[in-house]
């Protein structure tokens, strides 16, 4: 007889194999594909198992949601580690400060999508094509990372004379135009011409503020 140990780490794996058949079938066949059943046969699990783990498919999308949550907050971390070495090391002027903070954004954006391309291929297609609920989710998730980088973008926002308020905004916008560049890259374009794309239109959000107002 099996210990209680060793059933909890089965049913912790039992648990991982359906996410991971999930995030499969998401990024190979698109979010419509994740029924209780194409789930339970690509884990190779009976269908019936499924139940041990979830309600419903609604309910391992909500787990789903929660772990790509931590994926991006992986990026949050490691936007804000970079960008406290150039607060010590940079001594530019402002609109050199805040193309450098922005393009160090995105390329961790763009590395961070390369790296976890599965969970971003969940991530926009849910944005666009699942239950109200998960897309709420998604939208919740895109706020909490405007809103982080508002926080770490606090000092060459507040370079361009930005006033506090207009800091969401300014990071939501460029939030939005990661994301459709995260897209592009799922769809296989050139990284290159993406990136120089995406720079090219932040650099026209602060452009017209890269001189203070006299």
């Amino acid at each position: 007889m099996a210990s209680r140990e060793e059933i909890r780490e089965q049913t912790r794996k039992t648990r991982q194999q359906l996410i991971e058949a999930a995030l499969y079938l998401s990024a190979t066949e698109g979010v419509a594909s994740l029924t209780l059943r194409s789930v339970a046969r690509k884990a190779d699990i009976a269908p019936t198992s499924f139940y041990r783990h979830f309600r419903d498919i609604d309910e391992l999308g909500i787990e789903l949601m929660d772990d790509f949550g931590m994926v991006l907050g992986a990026y949050q971390i490691a936007v804000t580690q970079e960008l406290k070495s150039l607060d010590d090391s940079t001594s530019a002027t402002t609109p050199e400060l805040v193309s450098s903070y922005t393009e160090k954004c995105i390329d961790l954006f763009l590395k961070h999508v390369s790296s976890h391309l599965q969970w971003f291929h969940l991530f926009f297609q849910v944005q666009c094509g699942a239950s109200s609920k998960l897309r709420k989710i998604a939208g919740e998730l895109s706020r909490k990372l405007a809103v982080s980088m508002a926080d770490s973008l606090n000092k060459p926002l507040k370079a361009l004379c930005i006033p506090d308020n207009c800091h969401l905004l300014f990071t939501e916008i460029l939030v939005e135009l990661m994301m459709r560049s995260g897209v592009e890259l799922l769809d296989e374009h050139n990284l290159a011409d993406i990136r120089s794309e995406l720079i090219n239109k932040v650099n026209l959000l602060h452009i017209s503020r890269s001189t203070p107002p006299t």
